[in-house]
């Protein structure tokens, strides 16, 4: 999926981008985290996901996870759905699309639970731009900025996975409401491992500029020029300062005029 979208039917400009982290580059192996985007005329919709480090097969469940969290909030809004109801359906329709998944991979109900465990846990956090209203929710833990305000959502070494509403022994997945209304700015959403980059944004890359933190991303012009700078950026730290830890990797949503 491409790194950046500048749809000039549009009034937002995407970009985006992620590293693996350290324990992932040792095993020889990628992020486990995903990103994806949609236009479908007036609307967007982007997602950011974090597959879940016990799960072989968490990079699956990651990307699936984001692609059909984009997609259906992008269907619903372009259909005319208020904005505030996008959340718990959206992640409603997540939950069922990964039912028939699990469901169509496995021979019996056995089988389709162990699949869910081993490669369809991953948390998701989305946002939908429709016109001038934005909505941003998610499930799970993950870095989030609207315009100037941080929110870092930390729920330690368990964190909600919306396919956990397939297993009736377990709560109930928590959907959070990040923001929905109209924005200055912009919106980012990041998975678990940019609580790393924040704590780093000060560290140089080989160019002697900073990194630079979420909201640094959101206030710089210059990736609307260079569709790849996102991503250039993440990758160029990770090698010159070091990989962080956990899987990074962001979504910039940019209101444009």
């Amino acid at each position: 999926m491409d790194l950046f979208s500048n749809n000039k039917d549009i009034n937002v400009a995407i970009a985006a981008g992620g590293v693996a982290g350290r324990a992932h580059r040792r095993a020889g192996g990628g992020s486990q985290d995903a990103f994806a985007w949609v236009t479908a005329g007036r609307v967007t919709a982007a997602a950011v996901a974090d597959g879940c480090s016990a799960g072989a097969g968490s990079a699956l469940g990651a990307g699936v996870g984001a692609r059909l969290g984009a997609a259906h909030a992008a269907r619903r809004a372009a259909a005319g759905e208020e904005l505030a109801e996008l959340p718990r359906s959206v992640v409603a329709d997540v939950v069922a699309e990964l039912a028939r998944l699990a469901r169509a991979c496995a021979l019996d109900d056995d089988g389709a639970s162990r699949l869910v465990a081993d490669a369809l846990l991953a948390t998701l956090h989305v946002c939908v731009v429709r016109g001038g209203e934005w909505c941003a929710f998610g499930v799970g833990d993950g870095v989030v900025l609207v315009d100037d305000e941080l929110v870092v959502l930390d729920e330690g070494d368990a964190p909600d996975y919306p396919a956990y509403a397939l297993f009736p022994s377990l709560p109930a997945p928590r959907v959070r409401v990040h923001h929905c209304g109209a924005v200055r700015r912009g919106i980012v959403l990041g998975t678990d491992g940019c609580k790393e980059l924040l704590a780093r944004q000060h560290e140089t890359l080989p160019n002697g500029t900073a990194v630079g933190g979420l909201a640094d991303q959101l206030a710089d012009e210059r990736w609307a020029k260079n569709p790849s700078l996102l991503h250039k950026r993440l990758f160029a730290w990770a090698e010159h300062a070091g990989a962080p830890g956990d899987d990074c990797t962001l979504v910039v949503l940019r209101r444009s005029a």
